[in-house]
């Protein structure tokens, strides 16, 4: 039908997903950083659930918001139907049981489906490219909101400890704690971050490093033993999941 050729997925793009007419869903491979800036194909589900399982698409929100988005590819192609999008999501939702935000996207988008009449496609591709475009949207504006709140509380030249990566690999914006950061250095608040490596996978040494490298934020990659002395040190004050603040 007409409809369902003037649905279509908007482009965007972010520091780790991205959507354009020309290469479709893509996802940034987060095991080659930050050696290799490596962009990925994640139209299919059988490419993003090895994506998911194998850590290149990592960070909860993100994975939550990456299989939404290869739902939306599934809906546009010529033979989706409710039952395969049903079955696809739950195969995508299998893919990491513990992120939460994977079940929630997946489980919205059966739900959703479910309520439609079978046969309808340009009702399928509507529905299930508009969840999409909306669980995307409501990540990127909480990053936000998040972000800007978080540094008002962080006080001028603190030293910042961070764990993990909560960046934008972690989600499809600004980044959760590391949002904060990000918003606290462009406020010019002369903050500098302390890294864990965060062994095992060294996210912080490959990843949170590689983020706050590309803006210019000054920081200082330590192995995660030192974190204790430093805070000894540093008399570091608890600031937020992820995150804490030296005084």
């Amino acid at each position: 039908s007409n409809d369902s050729q003037m649905t279509r997925i908007e482009p965007f793009a972010y520091l780790s997903i991205r959507f354009t007419n020309e290469e479709g869903l893509e996802i940034l491979d987060q095991t080659q950083l930050p050696d290799k800036e490596n962009w990925l194909k994640g139209g299919e589900p059988k490419e993003m659930f090895e994506h998911i399982k194998r850590l290149s698409v990592r960070g909860a929100p993100l994975i939550g918001v990456a299989a939404a988005m290869c739902l939306a590819v599934q809906s546009l192609k010529g033979d989706a139907t409710k039952e395969g999008i049903i079955d696809t999501a739950e195969y995508l939702r299998s893919a990491r049981p513990t992120a939460v935000n994977l079940m929630n996207s997946c489980d919205a988008i059966i739900a959703s489906v479910k309520l439609l009449p079978s046969g309808d496609q340009s009702a399928l591709c509507n529905d299930v490219v508009r969840l999409a475009r909306e669980i995307l949207i409501r990540e990127v504006e909480m990053n936000d909101s998040m972000s800007n709140y978080g540094a008002s509380l962080v006080s001028e030249g603190e030293g910042i400890l961070t764990h993990c990566n909560t960046g934008g690999l972690a989600t499809p914006g600004k980044g959760t704690a590391l949002g904060v950061i990000r918003s606290a250095h462009l406020q010019g608040k002369k903050i500098h971050v302390y890294v864990d490596e965060t062994r095992p996978l060294l996210q912080g040494a490959r990843l949170t490093a590689y983020e706050l490298q590309r803006e210019g934020i000054p920081y200082t990659l330590i192995c995660d033993n030192m974190a204790a002395t430093l805070m000894n040190k540093e008399r570091f004050r608890e600031f937020s999941l992820d995150l804490i603040v030296s005084q």
